[in-house]
């Protein structure tokens, strides 16, 4: 076996000082080992997004958000046929849709209560539809009911685009 190939004593103590050297050079610190990588924070969110990212379940919030852009379009869907109807619309109020509305939630959703997860739920939803129908408890003309369907389905396409900006 060749001695030329093993460091000896020597150069290992040669080794030992020159880093030694090295390290007071640098001014007597190691360099610092980078640290743990924080989680980056969610982006802000505005609108619906921002009532439902409020609940740290994401996948939950995500879900909840697609069942309610469901039922939304389900009942603006509902009460379009309904005013189809060949003996003449069932839904002839305000209260009606309503109770439709209400009705669908707790069949469809066996009766998940949304307030509850959201406590800003109510508020934005009950916004966004006065903003669209304003504040009457009048009977469902054509015309009327007309807003009423476009008003869910927006409300739909609003939470569908709140789910996507959740799952950022």
């Amino acid at each position: 076996m060749n001695d030329h190939s093993k460091p000896g004593l020597q150069q290992l103590i040669l080794l030992a000082l020159a880093a030694a050297v090295l390290y007071f050079l640098a001014g007597g610190k190691l360099p610092d080992a980078p640290g743990p990588t924080p989680n980056p924070e969610p982006a802000p969110v505005a609108g619906f997004a921002a009532v439902f990212a409020e609940n740290p379940n994401r996948a939950q919030a995500s879900g909840d958000l697609e069942q309610l852009a469901w039922l939304c379009q389900s009942v603006g869907e509902c009460l379009e046929y309904d005013g189809r109807a060949k003996n003449g619309p069932r839904i002839k109020t305000a209260a009606q849709v309503e109770d439709l509305r209400t009705r669908t939630r707790e069949l469809q959703l066996f009766g998940v209560e949304y307030a509850g997860r959201y406590p800003r739920w109510g508020a934005a939803v009950a916004e966004f539809m006065r903003e669209r129908l304003g504040d009457e408890d009048a009977d469902l003309t054509p015309a009327e009911r007309e807003k009423q369907v476009r008003a869910y389905r927006a409300l739909a396409d609003e939470l569908a685009k709140a789910r996507a900006e959740l799952g950022k």
